[in-house]
């Protein structure tokens, strides 16, 4: 009879543990998580032209989750987007939106949007998680002309989000003319699509997914509000979140001031009165007026900015367009002041 040496056992031990290791980063790789939100997408084999997406909160008190494919792999521009929320006070269901952005702004309602299908038994507030958290399943064509999916496709790049704020209900219950709220959580990542026999419907109920730290959420790429640390609560999300609009708003209400207000009146009156006395002595005091009323909504935007990035656990944020003008704007501004 063969007795294992240590050796031997040894070899057994690690071969066994390296291959649960595999399997279970196999496992955890058929969802993408973050510590707000878990995502699956499924393929089932009697269902074949549809791809089914379940997205599971990780926290309480959500007011809605979404998530895009098909645009802009950090942003939300040119992303097909699929908005989530509770169907009703009793937890049952769940509503979907499909909307459009084409750029890092409130997304548009579409007029004519595609089959998007609830799935109703895996939605709502699920009874075995404790404590009650919402997921969201539907089904989608898998050959839509503005964000297909191909067949053979193994995984898919996809953003996400997570509002705190309840969404506002359209007229007529309409989901396309509910009011969203902006997010608070946002990510965006690489999916794994799952392959299943059978069909959607003999698949069971939801089910909570574990944000797991073998998951395939890719650090960095999104605004997670993860890592170590103790948590905020949601009533200091939501505060923070007010400031942060506040700060935005006083931000764009001065930079409207200076550049559509102080700077041109300045401009105009060297322009037009230059042959009056002592026009110089009102020009430059407004242009300076300007300057530094620039400077103030330039120091609002970056205290929202900071606000942001701590909120989200100092994830890097994702600048549009407007942003990056913005900077090399009040860049030219301070250089020019230098200069004279």
């Amino acid at each position: 009879m063969y007795i294992p040496t240590s050796t031997a056992r040894l070899k057994a031990t690690f071969g066994f543990s390296a291959l649960l290791a595999l399997l279970l980063s196999t496992v955890q790789a058929q969802q993408l998580c973050s510590p707000q939100l878990c995502i699956t997408a499924t393929v089932f084999s009697k269902e074949s032209t549809t791809i089914e997406f379940s997205l599971s909160a990780q926290i309480d008190s959500v007011g809605w989750v979404g998530m895009g494919i098909g645009g802009q792999a950090g942003g939300m521009a040119g992303n097909d987007l699929a908005i989530c929320w509770p169907a009703n006070a009793a937890g049952t269901g769940a509503i979907v939106s499909q909307r459009s952005a084409t750029m890092n702004g409130p997304p548009s309602p579409l007029a004519n949007p595609p089959a998007f299908k609830i799935q109703t038994p895996k939605s709502g507030f699920i009874t075995t998680a404790t404590p009650k958290r919402f997921t969201c399943t539907f089904s989608r064509p898998l050959n839509l002309a503005t964000s297909p999916v191909a067949a053979t496709a193994a995984s898919v790049h996809i953003i996400y989000a997570v509002g705190l704020q309840p969404v506002v209900a359209g007229a007529g219950g309409d989901p396309q003319k509910a009011s969203i709220q902006q997010h608070t959580f946002t990510g965006s990542g690489s999916l794994e699509i799952t392959k299943k026999e059978g069909t959607s419907a003999g698949n069971g109920t939801a089910t909570t997914a574990s944000a797991a730290p073998g998951a395939t959420h890719t650090p960095g790429t999104g605004s997670d509000g993860g890592g170590g640390g103790t948590s905020p609560s949601t009533e200091e999300i939501l505060e923070t979140q007010e400031q942060i609009d506040t700060l935005t708003k006083v931000h764009a209400v001065m930079m409207a001031l200076a550049f559509l207000i102080i700077f041109p009146l300045g401009a105009s009156l060297v322009r037009f009165f230059s042959h009056l006395q002592h026009v110089f002595k009102w020009h430059r005091p407004l242009q300076v007026t300007g300057f530094l009323t620039v400077l103030a909504a330039f120091g609002c935007i970056l205290a929202a900015l900071a606000k942001s990035s701590s909120l989200n656990n100092g994830a890097p944020m994702v600048y549009s367009t407007h942003a990056i003008v913005g900077f090399i704007l009040v860049g030219a501004l301070v250089l020019q002041g230098s200069c004279k």
